[in-house]
């Protein structure tokens, strides 16, 4: 079977490349793509019942949501200083 998931699956794993990809470029509305994976495959955690799913991807939506909100901030900081 192609998808149990309904193409969940499918749309999630290619929301990561998306994201992974636009991040890879320094564009930081990468962080949007992998956001919207993490969800789907918390998503699909619960469904299958599956802990270790639902905690690495709640874990990886903090770290992309913290990465949305720290993004550039370092030259901010280093323009603010001089």
């Amino acid at each position: 079977m192609i998808s149990r998931y309904y193409f969940l699956d499918w749309l999630g794993m290619a929301l990561g490349f998306v994201a992974m990809w636009q991040l890879g470029n320094r564009d930081r509305r990468g962080f949007i793509p992998f956001i919207l994976s993490n969800l789907i495959w918390i998503l699909i955690g619960f469904w299958i019942s599956s802990l270790a799913m639902l905690l690495g991807n709640l874990v990886l939506l903090g770290v992309n949501v913290r990465g949305w909100f720290h993004w550039g901030g370092q030259e901010q900081r280093r323009r603010e200083a001089a």
